[in-house]
């Protein structure tokens, strides 16, 4: 054989052996996000959390899975007085509140946020733009669904549909009931809007896009959540540093990430419709 023809060989082989260690890594990378997500999925159905610690060299890592509730203040309340640490989590969202104090801890403390899985909701809302680093691992995402506030007068309604339904009589102690329910409600959107001044998030992270919300009135599913891609975190949240921002690359990635939602339908609303996003 020639050397131009073993060389040739040689690169051939070569080429087939990387793009087999790439599928697999690809397969393993899939895997480890769906595993990551059925585990929330179990952990759900009995209401639990999980919250576990590791030590990597001089640097701790917390795997936390679970909702934005108590559970994850506490989990990470435990490590407050450590600086290097990374909170590698897997979550649907949950409590505002509770979100928002966890995302205090992680800004006061500048510490690493990783995405395995998903973090949807609330966790998008405040804890993503709260890290000081942020990874979001293969075939994870970041979706959002909003948290503007509707009218006073829209939430009271709201309020008085579920009481009624629930017996209650339409009467001047209903009346009372509903004036402090939208006193609590006041309070929970002024700590929202003090936190995304305090994280310096820009204005569509937290409140709904007019023209994502014209593509969702389309839609099948009018709850959907839109998908945050390295464009819309970049420019939402441009001090914060990112790497390792995983997003599809192709139409066969996009649809092998859908199809570990199909437990539950959140409705992704793509970004591919726009040139350029820009967060007001």
């Amino acid at each position: 054989m020639s050397i131009k023809l073993k060389l040739l060989f040689i690169v051939c082989c070569f080429n087939t052996t990387q793009s087999y260690a790439q599928e697999l890594n690809d397969i393993d990378n899939f895997n480890n996000s769906k595993l990551a997500i059925k585990k929330l999925w179990d952990l759900e159905s009995r209401n639990e959390t999980v919250c576990k610690v590791s030590t990597l060299g001089n640097k701790i890592e917390i795997r936390y899975i679970g909702e934005t509730n108590q559970k994850l203040v506490d989990c990470l309340s435990k490590y407050k007085k450590n600086k290097r640490v990374i909170l590698k989590i897997t979550s649907p969202g949950g409590n505002t509140e509770t979100a928002i104090s966890a995302a205090e801890i992680i800004e006061k403390h500048k510490w690493s946020v990783e995405v395995l899985g998903f973090c949807l909701s609330s966790c998008g809302n405040y804890i993503i733009p709260a890290a000081r680093k942020l990874i979001v691992k293969p075939y994870s995402i970041i979706a959002l669904h909003g948290s503007n506030p509707p009218s006073s007068q829209q939430l009271r309604d709201a309020f008085k549909k579920v009481r009624i339904e629930n017996g209650a009589i339409d009467n001047d102690e209903l009346k009372k009931e509903l004036d402090n329910d939208i006193k609590r409600n006041d309070a929970i959107f002024q700590r929202q809007n003090d936190a995304a001044l305090r994280l310096g998030v820009k204005k569509y992270w937290l409140s709904p896009d007019p023209a994502i919300m014209a593509i969702a009135e389309k839609s099948a599913n009018k709850s959907g959540m839109w998908y945050i891609n390295r464009e819309m975190y970049s420019s939402c949240i441009g001090k914060i540093r990112q790497n390792n921002f995983w997003q599809p690359k192709n139409e066969n990635e996009w649809l092998k990430l859908k199809s570990l939602f199909d437990k539950k339908d959140y409705g992704l609303i793509r970004r591919e419709s726009w040139k350029k996003y820009n967060c007001e």
